[in-house]
């Protein structure tokens, strides 16, 4: 890197993979959220409790790979 720093300056989760090709200095802890119109007190927004409606996710982040496995699963549930 000729004595230079490269730096992202966005949200990359520090994965496995990832720790074989750049050190990661991990300064915060990121999580995700879940947000709807309105929902009755009683009723959850886990991602679980989202069976049937229809979900927007950012293509390529960790929710995309978590809805995914999420639908996957709730899928086989049913089976």
């Amino acid at each position: 890197m000729n004595g230079r720093y490269q730096i992202g300056n966005s949200s990359f989760t520090d994965e496995k993979s990832r720790e074989k090709q750049a050190n990661f200095v991990d300064y915060f802890q990121a999580g995700e959220g879940i947000y709807a119109k309105s929902r009755p007190p009683q009723h959850s927004l886990a991602s679980s409790s989202l069976c049937g409606f229809t979900v927007a996710v950012e293509t390529g982040t960790t929710e995309q790979s978590d809805a995914k496995n999420t639908a996957k699963h709730v899928r086989q549930e049913k089976n």
